[in-house]
C-alpha cells in the first residue's frame, strides 16, 4: 500500500507508536490549512487552490480561522 501521507500535498498526522486500529484509513491532516497554502498564483493573480482545499477538507482537515474570516 502506498503511503498517501508522502504523495499528497498535505502533511498528515503522525502515528509514532503504530496504534491506529484501522490502518487502511488515511490519517487526517496534521495542521489546519494556512493562508500560504490556500492561495497560488495564476497569470499574476493570487487565487484559491481549489484542488488542494477540496483534498484537505475531504481528509477531514481544518482551515485556519484567519483564512475563513
Amino acid at each position: 500500500m502506498v503511503d498517501k501521507a508522502k504523495t499528497s500535498g498535505v502533511e498528515r498526522m503522525l502515528d509514532p507508536i503504530g496504534d491506529r486500529v484501522v490502518k487502511d484509513v488515511a490519517r487526517p491532516p496534521r495542521y489546519p490549512m494556512s493562508t500560504e497554502k490556500l492561495y497560488h498564483t495564476v497569470k499574476g493573480k493570487s487565487v484559491p487552490d481549489v484542488q488542494l482545499i477540496r483534498e484537505h477538507l475531504n481528509l477531514e482537515g481544518h482551515i485556519a480561522k484567519e483564512c475563513l474570516i
